[in-house]
């Protein structure tokens, strides 16, 4: 064993230095794990693994029982603002009832393709700053990780079920061992893969499933059912309130009554990805810039998915300075303007038609009645029956001629799918904007199970 740590715990220059208590604790490791190569022979992460048991270690005493008459504690760990409109109008409910105290905490996460640099980015705290949500800053003054342990949380809520991407504090199989966690899925479920990937969610006290199909699914994945409920999907609650216009577009209504608004939403596969999607993006970029700066009555907002340039950036496709003049042609234009932000509901409810190939649009999309362009580029999936469903009352388009006459075919009211559209709105039960008060009334009964 004394040959072992000396090979992989000890370096030559500093292991005279070493104590014996330091040396007991490699051995005790090393017995425990029964792997040599697990630690890294880098002291800082090694202090970083054995301060991770210590906090393991802490929180698995649980939290005190709670008081009858105590508020309910939920804490909204926030990651990303493209992610915040599923449980946005959760949040929302919860703050205006005095039963709950809530608490948001805007966490640092390892942002793809690399995932080797935990970032608290300043676009995620201008979010929440321009929504006037409340929030605690994840990182400490000495560049920690904030407990959320000290908030007793009764739940916690993550946005997105990739653990991959949060630090210990703030994993899955960590906060379960204190308090109660919880997923709003941040999409709806229309791979037809066997979906195994599901099957961590076996961590959380409660996924609420939008539908049955997302809840057969993934109880069938996690060969369990009793932590799955459907409620519905919160994110639809936000078409419940209907609106003309929104200050997100640059031309108002009222300004020019002939406007026509598009969205355009390339999207991005951060794990395969390649030269010919980056060039499709691209050339897509061109071909929007220039139909908007050469049409006064059409306005554009770009609204990409939170990880294209990550990927477009970091995987060499485009430098830094390209991305920034890319960004400065479109928002300099009257008529044009990118928005990375997670209110993106209010952009759909006063759009005319999006042209996308984000798969998760499909569903979030289909409450505004609009017409849907699919362009279809580099597909990572074959597709369930919702969700071919779904592609069956949009139009569809796989090159730039072919893209371009259906939006002008539109643009002038020629969408013939829109009853289809209807129909199948109804069929799959998106007009109902019931599930954050469903889901709040799913948190009061549990806790009153327990008195």
């Amino acid at each position: 064993m004394t040959n072992i740590i000396k090979k992989f715990f000890v370096k030559d220059n500093t292991k005279n230095e070493i104590d014996q208590v330091t040396r007991s604790t490699y051995v005790n490791i090393e017995n425990k794990l029964n792997n040599p190569t697990f630690l890294n022979p880098n002291f800082t992460a090694y202090h970083q693994f054995v301060n991770g048991q210590a906090y393991i270690a802490k929180v698995s005493r649980g939290l005190p029982k709670r008081n009858k008459n105590d508020k309910i504690r939920v804490v909204f760990l926030f990651q990303e603002p493209s992610y915040w409109p599923s449980v946005k109008t959760l949040y929302d409910s919860l703050v205006q009832d005095e039963r709950f105290q809530v608490y948001v905490v805007a966490i640092p996460i390892l942002y793809p393709p690399a995932l080797n640099k935990l970032e608290l980015r300043d676009s995620t705290i201008q979010f929440l700053k321009d929504n006037n949500i409340e929030y605690i800053e994840g990182v400490t003054a000495n560049g920690g990780a904030f407990d959320i342990y000290k908030l007793k949380p009764d739940y916690v809520f993550v946005q997105i079920h990739f653990d991959i991407q949060r630090q210990l504090e703030y994993k899955t199989n960590v906060m379960r061992l204190y308090t109660k966690v919880c997923l709003v899925p941040h999409a709806f479920l229309l791979s037809a893969s066997d979906n195994k990937e599901l099957y961590h969610q076996n961590d959380y006290f409660r996924v609420f499933a939008p539908n049955e199909y997302h809840a057969k699914t993934l109880a069938k994945v996690l060969h369990r059912d009793d932590n799955i409920e459907i409620t519905g999907y919160p994110r639809f609650d936000l078409y419940k309130d209907k609106i003309e216009d929104s200050p997100m577009w640059k031309i108002s209504k009222k300004q020019n009554q002939k406007i026509k608004r598009i969205i355009w939403s390339p999207h991005w596969w951060a794990y395969g990805h390649s030269k010919a999607l980056a060039d499709n993006v691209l050339g897509l970029w061109d071909y929007f810039y220039n139909m908007v700066k050469n049409n006064p009555d059409l306005e554009l907002v770009i609204k990409p998915h939170p990880n294209l340039f990550n990927g477009l950036v970091g995987s060499g496709y485009i430098t830094n300075d390209t991305q920034r003049k890319m960004f400065t042609d479109i928002n300099s234009l009257p008529n044009a303007s990118i928005y990375t932000g997670g209110n993106y509901i209010d952009l759909f409810k006063t759009a005319d038609l999006i042209v996308n190939n984000s798969i998760s649009f499909l569903v979030e999309w289909l409450p505004s009645e609009k017409p849907m362009i699919f362009f279809d580029t580099e597909r990572k999936f074959e597709l369930n029956e919702i969700a071919n469903k779904i592609l069956n009352v949009y139009y569809h388009a796989n090159t730039v001629d072919s893209l371009n006459k259906t939006i002008n075919e539109l643009l002038d009211g020629q969408d013939s799918m829109l009853d289809e559209r209807k129909s199948l709105i109804h069929e799959l039960k998106l007009n109902s904007y019931d599930a954050a008060k469903n889901i709040k009334e799913s948190l009061i009964k549990d806790v009153d199970m327990d008195y």
